[in-house]
């Protein structure tokens, strides 16, 4: 898999990086960066996912299904069987320029934030 740009002979739009202001030149290394970095546990979930015919993305009730919970928070879900996601799908503030989100983590065991790296009990957390 490669990381390109596809604003193809559009010349408004600029493909490369390092062209754009130096906060979003960082901000758009850092994310492909990340995508580079995962590829190596995404290839692993992938034939996870050929091996047992389970989705890659999956709900989180699928392994919580007796946790209402589970079922609430909609959008989220299980990127394997041990990476919860949670995307930001809200609109931002305009007083902060930050989106707050409700998370849920099922079970009761500890989580990890993976940029972060901050330990966090089971259940519902307020998360930036």
């Amino acid at each position: 898999p490669i990381c390109r740009a596809h604003a193809w002979r559009q010349d408004f739009l600029e493909r490369r990086v390092w062209k754009y202001p130096t906060y979003y030149a960082s901000v758009m290394a850092e994310s492909i960066h990340i995508r580079y970095s995962l590829l190596p546990f995404l290839y692993t979930e992938a034939r996870r996912s050929f091996d047992t015919g389970v989705a890659m993305l999956y709900p989180t009730y699928y392994d919580y299904p007796y946790d209402s919970e589970a079922y609430a928070f909609k959008t989220e879900g299980f990127l394997g069987p041990n990476c919860l996601i949670a995307p930001v799908t809200i609109p931002v503030s305009q007083g902060n320029l930050v989106a707050a989100k409700q998370v849920y983590l099922p079970g009761d065991s500890e989580w990890i934030e993976w940029s972060s790296l901050t330990a966090l009990k089971s259940g519902i957390h307020e998360r930036v």
